[in-house]
């Protein structure tokens, strides 16, 4: 009995904790790091570019010192405060290397309103370009050319511009488009290099007779397109997939 007893009381205790040294003395602090952007409410920060030695929440860009590079604290203007981890979405940022466009957004405002240059060596905003309401942002994988789209009923009017000079490269009205399709989902996280994975574009969607193009992947050497599931219905449908 007293065997029994005497396990059930030691079953009332929980585990000792793990135990640092030797159990007796108190580790010392070796040295201290102060955060240089402090991060979001889910403790990550919007932009986080280990490569670039880029990290940036709230109003608060900085790069960090390194070998070759000299860091800097950047205050960036309210509509472009860094809040989202979506690419091209309004207060993101789309990095590649050493290039980064920040994308702004107002409160009211659908979509995107602007998107602005930064050069990274100085820590400034050289460029930027206000984006009609409605507007959509997307980063072209190879260029790292900036597209923004703009769609109204009938058709689509695209843009590219250059991210580093902020120059218009060229504009482009798509009559019979009804939206532009990124192949990238929605909330896939970017990469540290800004990336969001191989494979992602932007694909314009026309009517069709299968329903709402509502998906757009691409898996090596096809592109599948899927529907939104009709009202009442959770199947949606693969119409097509193709090289």
């Amino acid at each position: 009995m007293a065997v029994v007893v005497g396990l059930l009381v030691a079953g009332c205790f929980a585990p000792l904790p793990p135990l640092f040294g030797d159990g007796e003395a108190v580790p010392e602090e070796a040295s201290r790091v102060p955060l240089p952007v402090r991060p979001g409410p889910d403790g990550t920060w919007a932009l986080n570019a280990p490569a670039a030695g880029l990290l940036g929440q709230g109003r608060t860009l900085v790069r960090r010192d390194g070998t070759e590079n000299e860091g800097w604290r950047l205050a960036l203007p309210t509509e472009f405060t860094l809040t989202s981890h979506q690419p091209g979405a309004a207060h993101s940022a789309l990095v590649r290397g050493d290039r980064v466009v920040l994308v702004g957004g107002r409160d009211g405002r659908r979509g995107p309103s602007a998107i602005a240059g930064l050069d990274p060596e100085r820590g400034l905003l050289t460029w930027r370009h206000a984006l009609p309401p409605g507007s959509q942002v997307f980063l072209f994988e190879d260029s790292f050319e900036v597209l923004t789209a703009v769609c109204r009923p009938g058709s689509c009017r695209l843009t590219g511009w250059d991210a580093w000079s902020g120059g218009r490269q060229w504009t482009r009205a798509v009559s019979g488009a009804v939206r532009v399709v990124d192949a990238c989902p929605a909330n896939e996280l970017a990469t540290a290099d800004g990336r969001r994975g191989d494979g992602c574009g932007s694909y314009l969607v026309t009517p069709d007779r299968v329903g709402t193009v509502d998906r757009i992947i691409k898996a090596n050497d096809r592109v599948i397109m899927a529907t939104a599931p009709a009202k009442g219905s959770c199947r949606a449908t693969i119409p097509a997939a193709g090289p």
